[in-house]
């Protein structure tokens, strides 16, 4: 079989490998009050929440592989998942609680994140060049 003639699943030939690439916080950290997450909103203008916690979490992967097989001459889709094993890497990030949702998420997953400033610290001093 080519690769031109090779059987396609959800856009993808049935021949292939794909990685989960998942953070799983383990830990939470409580933060001093004054540390805030600083994100740019789409008009322009910086606003600023507060940042409760740190997390520390694990990165996860896993590896599935999709392969196609005959099997009695009759064409099969077969899938195998590995878990990457331990030890896993570790990140330590700021948090950014989700008023509406009632839960702690990583900032950085919004594209308006800038960073985050200490207690009393100005937030144009993310844009300053050292």
């Amino acid at each position: 079989m080519t690769t031109t003639d090779r059987p396609e699943m959800h856009g993808h030939p049935i021949d292939h490998t794909s990685h989960e690439e998942i953070w799983r916080t383990v830990s939470v950290t409580a933060l001093p009050l004054g540390w805030r997450n600083v994100f740019r909103q789409a008009d322009g203008p910086l606003v600023s929440y507060a940042s409760p916690a740190l997390l520390l979490q694990e990165h996860i992967r896993d590896e599935t592989r999709t392969y196609y097989r005959k099997e009695d001459g009759k064409p099969w889709i077969s899938t195998e998942i590995n878990h990457i094993e331990k030890p896993f890497v570790t990140r330590v990030i700021f948090a950014h609680y989700l008023v509406d949702d009632c839960e702690l998420e990583v900032p950085n997953a919004s594209s308006s994140y800038v960073g985050t400033i200490e207690p009393g610290a100005d937030p144009t001093t993310l844009f300053t060049e050292s």
